[in-house]
């Protein structure tokens, strides 16, 4: 009886000691991985990665990962989303802006989405109106006789 307690009890050893050995090649593959993304700058992938490896092991070293990733991917969306100021894509820097919110919680960049809204209003406003315009104009075009009638519609616009 002793020897089959005995004989037990190294199997579920072995057990336990196999089962540590996949985890920590499955970290180790992760960590692989989130690397990779890392020196493509793919900071999303990269901190999905580290989170995966945070469920299988609860070093800290990996949440500093996480945060300094984290810390990164703001730096870059901020640049994308100034980027597409410039250009005055608004619609993009206001997407660059919403992901930094969902990504680090700050607050500061909800101004800066307001202020983007505003312009994007204001160009829309201005599309229209050019394009009543062109459509007049292309009224004109095709009636010249309609002149003058367009003539009063385009000094109200």
């Amino acid at each position: 009886m002793k020897n089959l307690m005995f004989l037990v009890m190294i199997i579920f050893s072995i057990i336990i000691t196999g089962c540590g050995n996949n985890s920590q090649k499955q970290v180790d593959k992760l960590e692989g991985q989130a690397e990779q993304y890392v020196k493509q700058n793919d900071y999303t992938n990269a901190i999905h990665k580290y989170e995966e490896i945070m469920k299988l092991s609860d070093e800290k070293q990996y949440q500093s990962k996480i945060d300094d990733l984290t810390q990164k991917q703001v730096i870059k969306l901020e640049r994308e989303a100034e980027q597409y100021t410039a250009q005055s894509d608004y619609t993009n820097a206001i997407q660059k802006y919403e992901e930094i919110i969902k990504l680090s919680d700050e607050k500061q960049y909800q101004s800066k989405i307001n202020e983007l809204k505003a312009k994007d209003e204001e160009n829309e406003k201005d599309i229209n109106l050019v394009n009543k315009i062109l459509d007049e104009l292309k009224n004109v075009l095709k009636n010249p006789d309609s002149l003058k009638v367009n003539k009063v519609i385009i000094n109200r616009l």
